[in-house]
């Protein structure tokens, strides 16, 4: 019964400590939020005038598959 109260003891230790310090840390985060000045939002800068690209070539799916068999065969060849 001894040991129980003792943990029981230590445990309400702990937390008190931590509680105190996280107290501690929240006063001096708005202490310092306090006393530096506000942040400004940046400046709008106007934006170029992007041109818009011509679509990409269509991809031919034959090539693709071609592609995608040359090299399952190379991957089967070199786990031999």
């Amino acid at each position: 019964m001894d040991f129980i109260l003792e943990a029981l003891q230590l445990a309400f230790i702990g937390m008190a400590v931590v509680l105190s310090f996280l107290t501690l840390l929240m006063w001096v985060v708005t202490a310092i939020g306090r006393l530096l000045p506000p942040e400004t939002p940046p400046l709008a800068t106007p934006r170029a005038v992007t041109a818009v690209l011509p679509a990409t070539p269509a991809i031919d799916p034959g090539a693709v598959a071609a592609a995608i068999a040359i090299a399952v065969a190379l991957f089967r060849k070199g786990r031999r």
